[in-house]
Formats: C-alpha cells, sequence, structure tokens
C-alpha cells in the first residue's frame, strides 16, 4: 500500500512538474550581434523557439536605425521554421528613421518550433552614424499577436568611412536614403574640371532652389585632415573624393528625386528618396 501511494504522488509530482514547464515556455525571438562593413551585405539569422503547434502563418516586427543599415531582402528554406524561400518584406515605415520598423511574414511554416525563422540580408551603409539594434520588437501567429513572446535584439556595428565609387568618376548613394534631415552624397573627381550640380523631381522637373549659393547644398573635399569646403560653381575641381552635403530647407516636399552631376568628364546622377 504504501509502495501504490508513493507511486501515485511521484505521478502527481512530474505531473505538476510537467504542466508547470508548459505554462513557463515562451515564444522567444532573437537577433545575434553582427559586425557588417560599410556599402557590404550580410545575411543575420532570426533565431527563436515557438510555443505553438498549429502554426499557418508567422510575421516578426523588427525595429532598426535606418541610418546605418538597410534591409535589402529575406531569406527562408526548407531548414527554416518560415519555410518561405522569399518570405514576404513589408514596406518600412520612416516616420522616425531611427527607429524605422518592417515586417516580415510567410504563410509557410516548418512544423519544427525551434531554430531559425528566416535570414535577412543587410546592407551597412555609408554614414557616419556606426551601430544600431535591430530588435524584434512584436511576433504574429495565425495573425494573433504573442504578447507574453521574449525578444532578444542584436547591436548591429557598421564601422569605416564613406564608401566612394570604385570607378573613375561619379556619385555614390547617398547616407542615409530615405532621410528626413540631412544627407550626404559621396562624390569622385577623376580628374580637373568644374561641376555643376541639379536636382530634378521624379517627373524631370528641376527643381530650382538648390544650388551653392544656398546652405541647402555644400561640397567639401576630404583630407588627411578632415573636409575642406569648397565652392563647385567657381573653383576648378581637382581629382580626388569629395562629400555632397545635403539639408533640404522647409519648402522642399516629400518624394524621388534625382541628383544629376556635370563635369568635363560626362553627366552622372543618382537617385534618392526624401520624407519629411
Amino acid at each position: 500500500m504504501l509502495r501504490q501511494n508513493a507511486v501515485k504522488i511521484f505521478i502527481v509530482i512530474l505531473g505538476i512538474i510537467s504542466t508547470c514547464y508548459i505554462s513557463y515556455s515562451q515564444t522567444n525571438v532573437t537577433v545575434p550581434d553582427t559586425v557588417i562593413p560599410r556599402g557590404e551585405v550580410y545575411s543575420i539569422p532570426i533565431n527563436g523557439s515557438l510555443d505553438q503547434v498549429n502554426k499557418k502563418s508567422i510575421k516578426i516586427k523588427l525595429r532598426y536605425n535606418a541610418r546605418v543599415i538597410y534591409i535589402k531582402s529575406v531569406k527562408g528554406s526548407d531548414n527554416t521554421i518560415m519555410n518561405c524561400l522569399t518570405p514576404k518584406l513589408g514596406n518600412p515605415d520612416y516616420s522616425d528613421i531611427s527607429k524605422t520598423t518592417v515586417e516580415i511574414s510567410c504563410d509557410s511554416i516548418s512544423s519544427s518550433n525551434s531554430g531559425i525563422f528566416c535570414f535577412i540580408d543587410v546592407e551597412g551603409l555609408a554614414g557616419p552614424d556606426t551601430l544600431t539594434y535591430l530588435v524584434p520588437v512584436a511576433i504574429y501567429i495565425n495573425d494573433v499577436q504573442d504578447s507574453t513572446a521574449v525578444f532578444d535584439g542584436g547591436q548591429i556595428k557598421v564601422p569605416g568611412d564613406l564608401v566612394y565609387q570604385r570607378f573613375p568618376e561619379g556619385i555614390g548613394q547617398n547616407y542615409p536614403n530615405p532621410f528626413a534631415s540631412y544627407t550626404f552624397f559621396p562624390v569622385v573627381i577623376d580628374k580637373l574640371t568644374k561641376v555643376n550640380f541639379k536636382l530634378y523631381t521624379n517627373n524631370g522637373s528641376e527643381v530650382s532652389s538648390i544650388n551653392n549659393k544656398s546652405e541647402t547644398l555644400e561640397l567639401y573635399k576630404k583630407t588627411g585632415t578632415g573636409e575642406v569646403k569648397v565652392n563647385f560653381d567657381d573653383e576648378i575641381l581637382d581629382r580626388g573624393n569629395y562629400v555632397l552635403h545635403f539639408i533640404p530647407d522647409a519648402e522642399f516636399a516629400n518624394g524621388s528625386y534625382f541628383l544629376v552631376m556635370k563635369t568635363v568628364n560626362g553627366i552622372y546622377n543618382i537617385r534618392f528618396l526624401y520624407i519629411k
């Protein structure tokens, strides 16, 4: 009788332990710390586990500083929790560019409850900021937010200077892009030349308020000791690396624009996006 009672008590204890374990198991999403050289793209895994069995869809919301990194694409496979080869990457919310958010979703889910959700291809941008955190802030399973999920963000470091073109002359992609208050364009000059910059809207209309006489557009030459401001309307510029600073005035409208640079060697342009 004592042995039977002991067995019953043992079974009850196991049940209690099992119940406690199940009730305290939680969904978690983590991003590892990563170092990404400027101008390069790294594939970063989104790791974690789920506490649900019936999973038809998963959506993960991430927050980051869009001045430091750019999320280019998302990848999945048969070996990731998100089985979609290309999970859907939503449109980023740039209302606060330092706290940009974007959602990743997939409706083909593995039976596995732990491992790698997916991989995100992240580019290190060419600008003065060097550090951000890529933070999961929400997860939705079957379109229902898991309010008990645990999140652990990763520190993303982007060391180095501005990225300049590897070809002889031209304009590099501005940083940040899109931007709300300021941006920088790396510029390479190959031979002695006068330089002229013009700004156009997406439909080809020239923005006449942009010129060297205003404070919105300023050109600086990169030297061994720093940056030296130059007058691109009057001076003959020599071969070297330059940085064009652009700070829009209050009347500058949201939208997509083209910056055009004209030299004796050719005409170059780059497209960018401005969001107030």
